[in-house]
């Protein structure tokens, strides 16, 4: 089967990467008529959910810091100084780690809260668009670009999720990083199951075809 020209993929809609205004019904190359973003390019065009928000991603590094942190004074400190437990440098640990819990709870809460007011709003966390151009491809998220030669693209693996009826694609570098926050490209594909067994199956063989 051909390929579809400027096929997409985010419940039949493009949200704008950068303020999530839905722009249905406007050619891909025009701009965002809210914000000014510019419009899309490449043969391939898919949108997705970021696979972890980033308020969640800061949230498990801190509570992962006061988890070290805690045990930290529960067991090694008492144990270096001598005691069963207790002492002041054990009650400072603590104190800090349950602190830096609370803030990973705040980071998860307004993470929570933005997501529903956007919803609210209609405005999208959609925010993931990768564009499969003719020699490279072009990751955005929000308002910044990269472009990814195809030959940097180490490994691509999808997951189907039949029960919440997504899909979850990876895309691994030489560089370990392809999104802005320097992590490895996790995206959500959501929207009707063949339509994500397509574009993902369409998406696995430009990386293939394009890295030979």
């Amino acid at each position: 089967m051909e390929p579809a020209e400027n096929t997409l993929l985010t419940h039949g809609e493009l949200p704008c990467p950068n303020c999530g205004y839905q722009r249905r019904g406007l050619e891909f190359e025009r701009p965002c008529p809210e914000c000014g973003a510019r419009g899309f390019d490449g043969d391939l065009i898919v949108s997705g959910l970021p696979g972890v928000e980033p308020e969640s991603r800061r949230s498990g590094s801190i509570l992962r810091f006061a988890h070290a942190l805690l045990m930290l004074s529960l067991f090694v400190v008492p144990t270096i100084l001598g005691r069963a437990a207790g002492g002041p440098w054990s009650e400072i640990g603590m104190g800090v780690a349950l602190t830096l819990a609370g803030v990973a709870l705040g980071y998860f809460a307004i993470g929570f809260f933005r997501r529903r007011r956007e919803r609210a709003t209609n405005l999208s966390p959609e925010r993931y668009t990768l564009e499969f151009r003719r020699d490279v491809l072009v990751v955005r998220q929000q308002d910044l670009d990269r472009v990814v030669p195809y030959e940097s693209i180490t490994r691509f693996d999808t997951q189907v999720d039949l029960p919440q009826r997504r899909t979850r694609v990876w895309l691994f570098t030489q560089d370990k990083a392809l999104w802005s926050d320097g992590s490895q490209a996790t995206m959500v594909l959501v929207g009707n199951l063949g339509n994500q067994r397509f574009v993902a199956a369409e998406m696995k063989a430009r990386i293939i075809v394009k890295r030979l």
